[in-house]
């Protein structure tokens, strides 16, 4: 279901258009044309749509864990583990985009360090009337850290389960043998 939403967001609601080599962008989408939401709120949502995508592949992974942990005679998984874990993996699907939220810098801003930076674009990005460009601060650097911290997290908790259950097994054929 959370792969449709976020399908959606992206060919529909917010069709976003990159303007490389710079790390920025603007949306035509219905979310821009209909409710004149901006592309850094685009990017907002983009940014906590595809965090949960990967928080909710990491919670199907833990279920199975769980389903597979409570078949074994071994052992038998508390449910209080796997509560904590499903809060820490919202929240921080919340916590990223968050920080993606904050990390913006107003429209002078971005057009001034334009300027500075890249003035042989800086005429094309004046002749956009909405675009938004993410500069490298510390607000940023937050966003990612985050992102490693996620990535890292997510692997140390699908291959920590994955061995988990391997050793169950390896268990359970020392025991029938």
């Amino acid at each position: 279901m959370s792969c449709i939403i976020s399908d959606l967001n992206i060919s529909l609601f917010m069709q976003p258009i990159g303007l490389f080599p710079l790390p920025s962008g603007y949306s035509c989408g219905i979310g821009r044309s209909a409710f004149r939401l901006t592309t850094h709120i685009h990017m907002t949502i983009f940014t906590f749509l595809l965090s949960g995508q990967i928080e909710v592949l990491t919670i199907c992974f833990l279920r199975k864990h769980k389903a597979i942990m409570d078949l074994s005679s071994i052992q038998k998984s508390s449910d209080i583990k796997y509560f904590c874990i499903y809060f820490m993996c919202i929240s921080y699907s919340c916590l990223i985009a968050l920080s993606i939220f904050v990390s913006s810098e107003s429209k002078e801003d971005q057009l001034r360090y334009v300027d500075q930076h890249f003035p042989s674009m800086s005429q094309k990005f004046r002749a956009l009337d909405e675009f938004q460009f993410y500069m490298h601060n510390n607000r940023m650097m937050v966003f990612y850290i985050l992102v490693f911290g996620g990535t890292t997290k997510t692997a140390i908790v699908v291959s920590s389960l994955s061995t988990v259950v391997s050793s169950i097994r390896f268990s359970d054929n020392v025991l029938t043998r």
